[in-house]
C-alpha cells in the first residue's frame, strides 16, 4: 500500500481549498478577450484568483485572473462568482474587464462590482470600478 503509480508526479496543492495545483497547465483569458495556454503560478488565499504565467512569455506578463477567465477540467463547473449571472449572459461580479469612461477614450483596467437582469436597467446592466490612477 501507499506505493500508487503516478502520485509523485503531481504537483502540490494550491492554497484556498481550490484543487488547482501549482504548475497545472490550462487555457486562461488575456486582456484582449482571446484565450491561450498557462501555467498556475500561485493562488490567493482570500479571493478566488490565480496567478497565471502565458506559455512562451516572461513573468512581467503573468496576470491574476478571476476562475470565470480560466478553463481546466480540475475546476468545478460555474466555479466563477456569481454563476446565477452566467446563466443570464452577463459576467459574474468581481470578473476584471477594461472599460473606457467616454466612447473616445482610452480602456482601462476594470472590476465588475454589480450586474442587473432588471428591466430599467437594460441599457447598462453592468456597474464597474476603474482603476484610472
Amino acid at each position: 500500500k501507499g506505493k500508487g503509480k503516478g502520485k509523485g508526479a503531481l504537483p502540490a496543492p494550491g492554497p484556498a481549498g481550490l484543487d488547482l495545483p501549482l504548475g497545472t497547465p490550462l487555457t486562461a483569458q488575456f486582456a484582449d478577450g482571446e484565450w491561450y495556454k498557462a501555467t498556475v503560478v500561485q493562488v490567493r488565499k482570500k479571493a478566488p484568483e490565480v496567478k497565471v504565467n502565458y506559455n512562451g512569455y516572461d513573468s512581467s506578463c503573468d496576470a491574476w485572473l478571476g476562475l470565470d477567465q480560466l478553463r481546466s477540467k480540475l475546476l468545478p463547473k460555474g466555479s466563477g462568482k456569481g454563476s446565477q449571472e452566467a446563466s443570464s449572459g452577463l459576467p459574474p461580479v468581481g470578473s476584471r474587464c477594461q472599460a473606457q469612461y467616454a466612447p473616445d477614450s482610452n480602456y482601462f483596467p476594470a472590476e465588475i462590482v454589480e450586474v442587473s437582469t432588471a428591466k430599467a436597467r437594460a441599457k447598462a446592466p453592468i456597474k464597474v470600478k476603474m482603476e484610472m490612477w
